[in-house]
């Protein structure tokens, strides 16, 4: 039978940020109080500092979101990646405004999806600084279904996107997207090159 050891240790943070000294009293009650398991006492948070869901970087989260429910149809995966109280800011250019939350994103896929089931979303250009990350994004799809009120015409499409998102706590809190629509409205033959 394996033992099980048991190790030790006293971690302090260095950092110049007014709340260190909460937190290494936090790690110190943690040590005390939970036997060295690596779980802080609530009031970290006070001091802004809030633990990772993950390693995954706000890069990488929006990465995923965008393959998942864009691009592999993985609507369930909504909640994974936006919060619960998440903020569209999208201009509604002939479909209802996007409803707020995971459902919101899952009804605006929903609708996207009955009109170009193959739709999909590459990643061009990914940029982040702190909690907000910036994406030119590439759209592609085959109008097969109706879509805004328009007819399928069978025609594919290419566009430009470039959304701006805010990350709270590992998820997408808030999104500020603006499509290329006049691109899109006419390659579905809905408007006239000029």
């Amino acid at each position: 039978m394996a033992q099980r050891l048991e190790k030790k240790t006293t971690r302090t943070w260095k950092t110049s940020r007014p709340c260190a000294q909460s937190v290494n009293i936090a790690l110190r009650r943690r040590n005390e109080l939970s036997g060295g398991r690596d779980r802080l006492p609530r009031p970290h948070r006070d001091c802004g500092i809030r633990p990772r869901r993950s390693d995954m970087t706000n890069e990488d989260l929006v990465r995923a979101a965008c393959k998942a429910i864009w691009s592999e149809h993985d609507l369930d995966k909504a909640d994974q990646y936006y919060a619960a109280d998440f903020v569209p800011h999208y201009p509604s250019v002939g479909m209802a405004p996007v409803a707020p939350g995971p459902e919101g994103v899952k009804e605006l896929a929903r609708s996207i999806l009955e009109g170009f089931p193959d739709y999909h979303e590459t990643v061009e250009d990914l940029v982040a600084d702190g909690d907000r990350v910036a994406a030119r994004l590439t759209l592609r799809g085959t109008h097969t279904g109706p879509f805004g009120g328009a007819p399928a015409t069978g025609k594919s499409v290419e566009f430009t996107d470039v959304t701006f998102v805010r990350i709270e706590n590992g998820k997408i809190a808030e999104l500020w997207g603006l499509s290329d629509h006049l691109t899109l409205l006419t390659q579905l033959g809905a408007m006239e090159r000029g």
